[in-house]
């Protein structure tokens, strides 16, 4: 109940049919609470009239990508579901800009603890030879779309700081581009 009830916070399911998918989804996801959060995130971006549905459906088609990193992530996932909670990973990724991909990939690297606001825009402006008043903007999109998905939560006001889930981070070190 706590699973479903998570991912129609993003969504409501519109009919008993959606309401079905909706189930089996938090099912495949083994109700792990990260992966449930990030699906529902793409089920509120989603432009489908039965997104639940959709949902399920694409869970069942598995890419080698999702193949590969499921077993990267075995022991660190509910048992059986590590295919189609890399799946939900990869397809939030791989739907992201690259300012948000290219934070991801910084929290990658560094440590698991949250990233200060400002270290995030001086490194964006380091990196692709801007001045910090114009990397700071690259900075805030590259922040805002990865905690729009999910992928990323805010830890601090005192100074801003972000985190990303260590499951995200190692899926963006198995992640080629």
């Amino acid at each position: 109940d706590e699973a479903l009830e998570l991912l129609e916070k993003w969504r409501t399911t519109n009919s008993p049919e959606e309401k079905v998918a909706a189930k089996k989804i938090a099912t495949l996801l083994g109700y792990h609470p990260l992966a449930l959060d990030v699906a529902g995130s793409q089920l509120e971006r989603s432009v489908c009239s039965t997104p639940f549905i959709d949902f399920e459906r694409d869970l069942a088609d598995q890419t080698s990508d999702a193949l590969e990193l499921g077993k990267e992530l075995v022991g660190l996932l509910p048992t059986g579901h590590e295919v189609s909670i890399a799946k939900t990973f990869l397809v939030s990724i791989n739907q992201m800009e690259e300012e948000g991909k290219d934070f991801l990939r910084l929290a990658s690297v560094l440590a698991t603890a949250p990233i200060c606001g400002s270290l995030i825009s001086k490194i964006f402006s380091e990196v692709d030879g801007l001045t910090i008043t114009t990397g700071k903007p690259r900075a805030e999109k590259a922040i805002s779309l990865a905690t729009m998905q999910s992928l990323a939560k805010r830890e601090g006001d005192n100074p801003p700081a972000w985190s990303v889930h260590p499951l995200i981070s190692r899926t963006m070190r198995f992640t080629p581009d």
